[in-house]
């Protein structure tokens, strides 16, 4: 029932990027496959792109605070189902037998679970009433189990830099309170994590040790991401502004550890999928995709500033839904992932979209006293 509405000036640059952005993809199809790529394998490296640009202007150009609730109550529908069957499976399946495993389920779940804690952050801290955060507590602790059980270390970079942007965006009301609980809480985090380097593989442990292992030249999964970025960094330089346009392999100049058997498709997606679109879409491509969500991202954050609560909570999560995007496109072809990128585009198009239906904007730190008002406008 979303009535489509004129475009404010803010929309409009939003959505002539994205129009740049999809010529820009469009023209790396064409160019690889007129220059013998496969056209089969340009259509798994392009779709998840324009599914992601096609859901933020369709968004953008319908966003409303209806929408924006109905949106919100579906991920963390989603959100705590999967956590629950992820949970389901670990106990069910692999702690009864003792069974060594590297993941429950995909990226793109950690990805869903970390966006909706950052959804419930954001409604914390500016909503801030102890007694009306117990759901909200209980569904956050139920998707930092489905986190942990799925042992996938990228995701606890995520969480980190999420939680970090939830801190930042604190509001002027509750700044005060920060600093008293970061004075409580760095001392006993420096504590865990010394103790966390200074033990053994840990479950209590794991969210540290996970995110030093990434890092880390002894560990396989390191070793054979830095060969990857290395060919893809060799293919950058030997295409050119252009990129090699899709449908093509990227050079293996050092060949890593053999994962053709199980992943046939690795050179056609790679795990740095960042590179990856440099790669095969140049120049034009790369700048052509981003610009879109950087502009998505300015807008976002300033909605912190909003009169209305809801809306201030918002900026929280779509931010972090960005953020966390980036980084997995970054470690294991996010750009590819059809729930990653469906989550991108709604958080783009809600940022850039909601002020015509909800245009009251007002600097809060300009106005102290508005923001402790429980005066929300329609």
């Amino acid at each position: 029932t979303a009535k489509i509405q004129r475009p404010d000036r803010s929309t409009h640059f939003y959505l002539r990027s994205c129009v740049i952005a999809a010529a820009a993809l469009a023209f790396a199809e064409v160019y690889g496959v007129s220059r013998g790529g496969d056209f089969r394998q340009s259509f798994y490296q392009l779709s998840a792109l324009l599914m992601a640009l096609g859901i933020g202007v369709s968004t953008s150009l319908v966003a409303s605070p209806a929408l924006l609730r109905g949106i919100e109550r579906v991920l963390l529908i989603a959100a705590a189902s999967r956590a629950v069957v992820a949970l389901w499976v670990y106990i069910t399946i692999f702690r009864p037998d003792g069974t060594s495993y590297l993941y429950v389920t995909t990226h793109s779940d950690s990805v869903l679970w970390v966006v909706a804690i950052a959804l419930l952050a954001g409604r914390v801290v500016t909503t801030f009433r102890l007694e009306s955060q117990r759901g909200r507590t209980a569904l956050a602790l139920l998707l930092l189990s489905a986190i942990a059980v799925n042992n996938r270390r990228l995701a606890f970079v995520e969480l980190g830099v999420v939680l970090a942007y939830v801190c930042w965006a604190t509001p002027p009301r509750l700044k005060a309170l920060r600093g008293r609980v970061l004075t409580i809480a760095v001392p006993v985090l420096a504590v865990y994590v010394a103790a966390a380097l200074a033990s053994p593989p840990s479950r209590i442990f794991q969210p540290v040790q996970a995110l030093v292992s990434v890092n880390d030249e002894e560990d396989s999964s390191t070793r054979s991401r830095e060969i990857e970025n290395y060919n893809l960094m060799v293919t950058i330089r030997q295409s050119g502004i252009l990129g090699t346009g899709f449908g093509h392999e990227y050079t293996e100049l050092i060949v890593g550890p053999d994962i053709s058997k199980s992943f046939v498709q690795y050179r056609f997606l790679p795990h740095n999928s960042i590179l990856g679109l440099w790669a095969f879409g140049g120049l034009p491509g790369f700048l052509g995709f981003w610009t879109p969500l950087i502009v998505a991202v300015a807008a976002a954050a300033r909605l912190r500033r909003h009169v209305s609560r809801h809306l201030r909570a918002t900026g929280v999560w779509l931010v972090g839904a960005m953020v966390a995007y980036a980084l997995m496109a970054w470690g294991d072809i996010g750009l590819q992932s059809e729930l990653a990128s469906m989550l991108v585009g709604l958080s783009a198009g809600i940022a850039t979209g909601i002020g015509r239906s909800h245009p009251a904007r007002l600097a809060l730190q300009a106005s102290p006293q508005l923001s402790h008002s429980r005066v929300v406008p329609s």
